[in-house]
């Protein structure tokens, strides 16, 4: 099974139709889609900068800009809308499109609401973005978050926006070590490696432009294949998931260890049926 463990829903992926046709092409099986810029099909085409700082961690320098345009834009304020957006997809494709939902730690009440978006939606993944909205992990909610997701046995796919942050989900994660972590574009992941005792933390790849080949191996490597997700980041850069399908397709791994990467890892921990289970309830 081959999953996009990391879109958003705009850009290629806006409506239905294009969803269905990226995902056809690049003959990947489901993604998993979290909100996105309202009602945008503007795709970036971002330049390969990762080629120019090889093995370097340059999402902290990447992050600023992200904070910076958000506040800009005003993006974050639309999430409720883009949450239910993203549940109308998945409920015109529920065998290929999972919805993610996007919590604002920062708002008031926003554990209540996320209780009742869940009984409304029945999203498969929590994500949390800490240069859309400027929370710290020390937030006494986001604790309310990790035992709620906890008891439903949920995944929490989180962007750390700098090393003080890195270093407060290896607090987080330690102190939660039933909780299952994906932490996005291997942000920090040198030193959550080092310094977790969390089994259950997995590391995305997205977006190729900004991770280059040889940190992605670095992260194989320390990691392990079995801990690795691949993901795309649509919109931002252009046909990223066939860039990272092509570098998986290249790497010096076993064909079991690629597909875990491609999509199994993350069909474990959102327990989601294989492919010819899928197949076989559709035709019964």
């Amino acid at each position: 099974m081959i999953i996009d463990a990391h879109a958003h829903a705009c850009g290629e992926y806006l409506d239905l139709q294009s969803i269905i046709k990226v995902l056809d092409e690049n003959k990947t099986d489901q993604v998993v889609l979290c909100p996105g810029e309202a009602n945008s099909k503007k795709s970036y085409g971002l330049p390969l900068i990762s080629e120019w700082f090889p093995q370097k961690d340059i999402m902290f320098g990447v992050n600023r800009v992200i904070g910076f345009v958000t506040k800009w834009t005003g993006a974050a304020k639309h999430m409720d809308q883009q949450n239910q957006y993203v549940f109308q997809l998945a409920q015109m494709a529920p065998g290929r499109i999972i919805q993610a939902y996007w919590i604002n730690p920062l708002e008031r009440g926003c554990i209540k609401k996320l209780e009742s978006d869940y009984l409304a939606y029945q999203f498969k993944l929590i994500k949390l973005h800490q240069c859309w909205h400027s929370f710290d992990l020390d937030n006494h909610v986001v604790e309310e978050i990790l035992e709620w997701a906890l008891a439903c046995q949920m995944p929490i796919f989180i962007h750390l926006s700098d090393r003080k942050q890195v270093m407060a989900f290896i607090e987080r994660a330690n102190r939660h070590l039933d909780n299952t972590f994906i932490v996005a574009h291997l942000i920090g992941f040198e030193e959550i490696i080092a310094h977790s005792k969390n089994p259950n933390v997995y590391y995305e790849i997205s977006p190729p432009p900004l991770i280059d080949v040889e940190r992605l191996k670095r992260a194989i490597h320390l990691a392990g294949p079995d801990k690795i997700i691949m993901g795309s980041d649509t919109p931002y850069g252009k046909q990223n998931l066939k860039m990272n399908l092509n570098r998986i397709k290249e790497l010096d791994l076993s064909e079991y260890d690629k597909n875990l990467i491609r999509g199994e890892n993350m069909r474990r921990i959102l327990y989601l049926k294989s492919c010819d289970q899928q197949r076989a309830k559709e035709n019964v």
